[in-house]
């Protein structure tokens, strides 16, 4: 179902493949039970088919959701309403607030997380368009929940339709990802290439997969992957990778275009961390 299930899958049993190879040669002078042998291979054998019906059922999900009504009808409200947002905002204020909440409160995260790297990505700020400043301000910036709880806020106050929009989809994304264990749920415009709605609100939201910051990141790739798609119940995914706007964790992200009429409208994206793929490999962290 997945686009390149199989190699993904292989990726992360390498580890345990070459432990078993190893553990084999260091035991064959002292005749290694054959059972435990055939036991390791069973363990290997089970975990990829673990993480292969883990990746499937992500799969079935993407069909499902993408063929939602109140999703579509999400997207079609969100694509018109969030560039209406920078036509009453203080674009200014907007840019003073987010460089500082780049270099601030992101920064501080990223260095904890990654000692001695380059922390401050604020000059971004300033090449951002009004839409993404805009959008961002609201739903990040002058939202008071503190990072990594930005996805608190159900509705902004400032009154605006897309707040509005925002409010009605936010409750189905948060039983999603909570149900089936993502890290992110994204709706991308297929005509301007913009995010027009995430559920946790990182630095990729609102901002464009064309042309934007992360274009050219594992969700920009999902983007084009989707676009690119021949039919409408594709499901495609990108290799697990470091990505900037989740501190350089380990990501992948699975897409699926958005169709009506024949035409793709948009995309769904859902972003999966690597702990749920570690967790089925390490028998939820009881071996390692």
């Amino acid at each position: 179902l997945i686009v390149g299930i199989v190699a993904l899958t292989l990726i992360p049993l390498l580890l345990l493949a070459l432990s078993l190879g190893y553990y084999a040669s260091r035991q064959s002078a002292t005749a290694l039970d054959q059972r435990a042998y055939d036991q390791m291979a069973s363990i290997r054998a089970g975990k990829q088919e673990e993480i292969k019906a883990y990746f499937d059922n992500v799969g079935d999900l993407m069909q499902t959701v993408a063929r939602a009504s109140e999703v579509r009808q999400s997207l079609r409200e969100a694509a018109i309403t969030q560039p209406q947002m920078a036509a009453s905002a203080d674009l200014e204020q907007a840019k003073t607030a987010l460089t500082a909440y780049y270099r601030d409160e992101f920064g501080k995260q990223y260095s904890a997380r990654n000692p001695g790297a380059r922390n401050d990505i604020s000059e971004l700020v300033a090449k951002l368009p009004p839409q993404t400043l805009a959008a961002q301000y609201a739903y990040i910036a002058a939202n008071q929940n503190p990072l990594g709880k930005k996805n608190e806020l159900k509705q902004s106050a400032d009154g605006s339709a897309y707040s509005a929009m925002h409010a009605g989809i936010h409750d189905y994304a948060e039983k999603l990802v909570q149900d089936y264990g993502l890290y992110d749920f994204f709706l991308v415009d297929a005509q301007t290439g913009f995010v027009v709605y995430t559920y946790f609100k990182e630095l990729d939201f609102a901002t464009s997969l064309r042309d934007g910051p992360w274009a050219q990141s594992g969700l920009g790739q999902a983007y084009n992957k989707a676009m690119a798609a021949k039919n409408a119940d594709d499901v495609l995914i990108t290799d697990y990778a470091p990505y900037r706007p989740s501190y350089d964790d380990q990501a992948s992200f699975v897409s699926t275009p958005i169709v009506e009429d024949g035409r793709t409208v948009g995309v769904f994206i859902v972003q999966l961390p690597i702990d749920r793929v570690n967790q089925i490999m390490t028998f939820g962290e009881k071996w390692k």
